[in-house]
């Protein structure tokens, strides 16, 4: 059995397990005075062990203990989102392209129509045209008194043929002057009587 000063100091196999697997070795194999070539190295790790703990002994806990290299994350994908533009349409000068002076109404008010422009009611289209009240209750059929239900865009006709038209679009609205007889104002082409004079938006 070993003497006491043959034993390896437990700190000091803490501070180096190279140096201390060597003197235990070496302790052994004084002990098997019959293999010196052969150090019962293997009797050291259950020592180690008990003081490094289960990672002490094997080269594998030096992976694991190490700090994981840090890894960029990967960059999310930048999703291109184009600006919100409002359409063509909305411009003065896209306008231009489709409304000419003199044209009919009829024809100006279907072009604008397929391009989202909608109809905005005036309130007082009514007292506007003239629409008497008393008469109206008593002659619905009549034009004046229809006209604001059959034309939503309508805000004013006067008696000298004067109209005023008004249409909305993607925050735009769209102010309309025609002239002539307001009953063709579904009349399309040169026979119409009712055409379009001028025309300008605002936001």
């Amino acid at each position: 059995m070993p003497t006491t000063d043959q034993l390896v100091p437990l700190d000091s196999i803490a501070g180096s397990r190279q140096a201390s697997c060597s003197l235990l070795s070496a302790s052994s194999s004084r002990r098997l005075s019959g293999h010196p070539h052969k150090p019962s190295v293997w009797r050291c790790l259950p020592l180690i062990a008990m003081v490094l703990g289960p990672c002490g002994a094997t080269s594998a806990c030096s992976a694991s203990n190490s700090t994981p290299t840090s890894q960029s994350a990967p960059a999310a994908p930048v999703q291109s989102v184009a600006a919100a533009v409002p359409h063509a349409e909305t411009s003065a000068a896209s306008l231009d392209q489709v409304l000419k002076k003199d044209m009919a109404y009829a024809d100006a008010r279907k072009a604008l129509l397929a391009q989202g422009w909608a109809p905005e009611k005036d309130l007082q289209c009514r007292a506007n045209v003239g629409a008497n009240e008393a008469l109206c209750k008593g002659t619905p059929d009549l034009t004046v008194c229809r006209i604001c239900d059959d034309i939503p865009e309508l805000s004013a006709y006067s008696d000298e043929g004067g109209a005023v038209m008004h249409f909305t679009h993607a925050g735009h609205r769209l102010t309309i002057d025609a002239s002539g007889s307001i009953s063709d104002w579904k009349m399309s082409g040169k026979d119409s009587r009712l055409s379009i004079s001028d025309w300008q938006t605002t936001k």
